[in-house]
């Protein structure tokens, strides 16, 4: 191991140090945009499934929530989990077999984050159609 491949450790290391430390800034920002409920707060009102005035919560409301908290708590891990992928895939080293598990774990977190995002559109779609039967 020669001076070269010591210097690219340590310019790794401090990368990847810095990276860590600005996502601890950067994510409670992506908490607080859950406070938002990804517009189905809105569609329950416009549905009439929600009281607009501000009292007590219907059960809808609270469905609405917990599926927005859902939503958020999820997103989160998956985050997590694609940027866990692109750190082993960056400290593989260049051995196949970690990149391959790395791919693997960054794909399958995109598939996750497109099942939640049909998810949302899903609920909304059901909230939006079925509102007059409800």
């Amino acid at each position: 191991m020669g001076g070269g491949d010591l210097n690219y450790i340590i310019m790794t290391k401090k990368i990847l140090f810095s990276f860590f430390i600005i996502s601890i800034f950067l994510l409670p920002s992506l908490c607080f945009a859950a406070g938002e409920y990804y517009g189905l707060k809105e569609a329950a009102v416009d549905s009439g499934l929600s009281p607009s005035d501000g009292s007590t919560p219907a059960p809808q409301d609270i469905i609405v929530d917990l599926v927005a908290y859902l939503m958020a708590f999820t997103g989160i891990i998956l985050l997590v989990n694609i940027l866990l992928g692109g750190y082993q895939w960056m400290t593989s080293n260049g051995n196949e077999e970690k990149i391959t598990k790395a791919k693997q774990k960054i794909i399958h977190s995109t598939i996750g984050m497109a099942i939640i995002m049909l998810a949302y559109l899903l609920v909304s779609l059901i909230f939006e159609r079925f509102s007059a039967i409800l």
